[in-house]
């Protein structure tokens, strides 16, 4: 990690310009989060998502000078206009759904699906369905989820991600609702961590009107 803080300084600083080789290595990092963790620096003095904020943070301005790969650009130009990375179409998003579902109109959670379920693990999306059908907890889906933003924020495209997050947040507090709860992995970390950490920052200055739970912590 210690070789790409260096090269984003000299980036940042204007010491070294930006180039494909450059933004390979940028893009090579899985972010995982494991220097954070192991790195005393890290994790005492700037918390252990740092290193991996300036990473993607980096990433968005290798996006802005116009690095990124084609196939990232080109979900990332679906999803603004169909709102997930899949290329599919947005009127398909709850195609798994029963037909006879309806909201109930004081729901006490939403289940927020997310693009990978919706669209190719729709087991898991079913699955949860059914689970929080037979707790008798009233919940509602929203036709109008957009992707949550992961896929766009991951690698560089902030703006796009940021449009996507603020619909979703708008949609959750028209609905009046207080508890989101997602079986995504993904989409919980983006919705918990990024939009408060990072994306509301930009929004608001309030909290997330909401809390955000995964199924494994609801039930």
């Amino acid at each position: 990690m210690g070789g790409r803080m260096w090269l984003i300084y000299g980036l940042m600083s204007n010491e070294l310009e930006w180039s494909d080789h450059m933004s390979k290595i940028l893009y090579a990092c899985t972010t995982c989060g494991n220097c954070g963790e192991n790195c005393k620096l890290l994790t005492r003095k700037l918390g252990p998502e740092f290193a991996v904020d300036i990473i993607e943070l980096a990433r968005a301005e290798a996006f802005k000078n116009g690095f990124c790969s084609e196939k990232a650009i080109n979900f990332g130009k679906h999803t603004a206009k169909e709102h997930n990375p899949y290329l599919e179409k947005h009127e398909d998003r709850l195609s798994w759904l029963p037909d006879d579902f309806k909201n109930p109109e004081d729901p006490e959670i939403g289940y927020f699906v997310g693009c990978t379920s919706s669209y190719r693990e729709k087991e898991l999306a079913k699955n949860t369905f059914e689970v929080l059908k037979k707790i008798g907890v009233k919940f509602a889906i929203f036709r109008e989820e957009w992707c949550c933003g992961s896929p766009l924020l991951r690698t560089g495209q902030r703006e796009t991600a940021i449009t996507q997050a603020q619909h979703n947040i708008e949609l959750f507090k028209n609905k009046n609702i207080k508890t989101i709860v997602t079986s995504c992995a993904g989409c919980y970390r983006t919705i918990k961590e990024d939009y408060s950490r990072i994306f509301y920052n930009e929004i608001s200055e309030d909290k997330l009107p909401f809390e955000v739970l995964h199924i494994s912590e609801y039930i």
